[in-house]
């Protein structure tokens, strides 16, 4: 098998996988499932009706609290580029030697 480029210094999955580019469209899909979840799930009704919130009421004040909601949601906006930096730069991963 061929070596990874030295350019690119991460791959989440070495080209001797077997499977590699099945794997590959498993992560793309989770980051980008993920980023949509964390990026809507926060300003939902669900979010603030949860057993969480009634099991523990000091984190209440937090969870509620828009700064944190928007802290949430901003880590989903992070995965979605994940996923599309990962989807932009796939032919790093397959090119053929």
């Amino acid at each position: 098998m061929s070596n990874p480029p030295k350019d690119f210094p991460f791959l989440p999955f070495p080209p001797e996988i077997k499977n590699s580019k099945v794997l590959f469209v498993v992560y793309v899909l989770y980051c980008l499932e993920m980023g949509v979840f964390l990026l809507i799930y926060p300003w939902m009704l669900s979010w603030e009706q949860n057993f969480l919130l009634y099991q523990f009421p000091v984190l209440k004040a937090l969870f509620l609290n828009f700064f944190f909601r928007g802290a949430v949601s901003g880590l989903g906006i992070a995965n979605i580029i994940i996923g599309a930096w990962e989807v932009a730069h796939s032919y790093q991963y397959f090119k053929r030697a």
